[in-house]
């Protein structure tokens, strides 16, 4: 019997601050494909395609897109395959301040996450498989935007987005994502 090899699959990963502490293990189901729409958790470094899968579904290089491709690319993914994960560790990633997800052009973020629901949104198969949670899709990048919004200082947008989001889909306030961002507007 010949061995079935998946379409694509992503390796568990870890976040470490500095000093080693583990803050993010990853927890991931598989297939991941319906936890991916409360956002980007894949590392690049783990995931794996088969090659006929990257052949027929190629990366989208549109500059404007940069920090949102590899996400738009697993969503189109996750449209047609299941993205099947291994929950043993292979690599980890160091959280520091440098981080390049720490500093942001809200501009460009905004633009991006636009861009990004746009594409998708004009996948047809992107919209069959999900267009029953287009608004928790929403939700999360509204999120996601409040989020880097509060970190920059801009409260007052930060808030707009966080309460678009409540509005778009109300679970996501018992997210701990969401207190976060209410801490970041409030204590920052």
């Amino acid at each position: 019997m010949p061995l079935l090899t998946p379409s694509v699959f992503h390796l568990a990963y870890e976040i470490l601050r500095h000093d080693g502490k583990v803050i993010s293990p990853s927890l991931f189901p598989s297939p991941a494909n319906d936890k991916l729409i409360e956002g980007n958790f894949m590392s690049c470094m783990g995931v794996f395609l088969r090659r006929d899968v990257a052949l027929q579904n190629p990366f989208d290089e549109d500059r404007q897109l940069s920090g949102s491709e590899d996400y738009e690319l697993w969503m189109r993914l996750a449209a047609r395959f299941p993205i099947l994960t291994y929950p043993e560790v292979t690599s980890r990633l160091i959280q520091h301040d440098d981080r390049s997800v720490m500093s942001t052009d809200i501009k460009k973020l905004s633009t991006r996450i636009s861009l990004l629901e746009n594409k998708l949104e004009n996948d047809a198969l992107f919209l069959d498989r999900f267009s029953n949670r287009l608004h928790e899709f929403h939700s999360y990048n509204a999120l996601y935007l409040a989020l880097h919004l509060a970190i920059s200082g801009e409260k007052v947008l930060a808030l707009k987005k966080l309460l678009y989001a409540a509005r778009q889909h109300a679970s996501v306030m018992i997210t701990y994502r969401f207190a976060v961002v209410i801490k970041k507007i409030v204590f920052r």
